[in-house]
This record gives structure tokens, C-alpha cells and sequence, in this order.
């Protein structure tokens, strides 16, 4: 790779989700969330912090991964 890119990611806590929320993104394999992320440390997550999505996203999954 010549070039080199940058992203933005956000990471949230138990304290920033509700406990349904979080249980969902416990239970589900991150290669399965409709976005980019996964677990961070022990009570977290990290997401992609895209700012627009490219195509509306129709999913069960958590808001968390949709702009708001």
C-alpha cells in the first residue's frame, strides 16, 4: 500500500448503551453487525463512525451502527 487512510471510530461503554443493547452486541459476532466494529476491552464496543451511510441499512441490529 502506497497510501495511507484514516477512519474514525467511536468507542462506547455499558454506561452509554441500554442493557438490551448491549446484550445484543455481547450475543452477536461482530462480522455480523451491519458496520464495522467489534468488542473493546471489557465492557465496550468499537463502531465505525461513518458520516453518511452509503444505502439505508434495514437491519435487527442496534441503532449503534446507523448516523443519527
Amino acid at each position: 500500500m502506497t497510501s495511507r487512510e484514516a477512519h474514525t471510530f467511536v468507542v462506547v461503554s455499558t454506561a452509554h448503551l441500554t442493557a438490551q443493547t448491549a446484550r445484543h452486541l455481547d450475543n452477536t459476532p461482530a462480522k455480523e453487525w451491519p458496520c464495522v466494529g467489534g468488542p473493546y476491552g471489557d465492557y465496550g464496543w468499537f463502531v465505525y463512525a461513518m458520516k453518511k451511510m452509503p444505502t439505508p441499512v434495514r437491519t435487527a441490529s442496534p441503532r449503534i451502527c446507523s448516523p443519527s
